[in-house]
């Protein structure tokens, strides 16, 4: 019984470490862009004729109350 236990111990311990050599064992970092660039880009998709005048202005609007009102991930720090 002891031994048991400990193979099926090994083969849980085996398994664990083969999934993070599988996987790679790396970490992504998903960061999301700053006020600045948000509005950098948009004001690009604007210039190329991507976006009308209206959708321009209400796409910024939205971008600059999100960071006034203190939307969650708040990108004006």
């Amino acid at each position: 019984m002891k031994l048991t236990t400990q193979i099926i111990g090994l083969l849980l311990i085996s398994a664990t470490l083969n999934a993070c050599m599988f996987h790679g064992g790396e970490q992504k970092h998903v960061s999301t862009p700053t006020l600045g660039q948000e509005l950098s880009d948009l004001k690009i998709a604007f210039d190329s004729g991507a976006l009308t005048d209206q959708e321009y202005q209400t796409a910024r609007e939205k971008i600059i109350h999100s960071c006034i009102d203190g939307h969650p991930g708040n990108k004006c720090k």
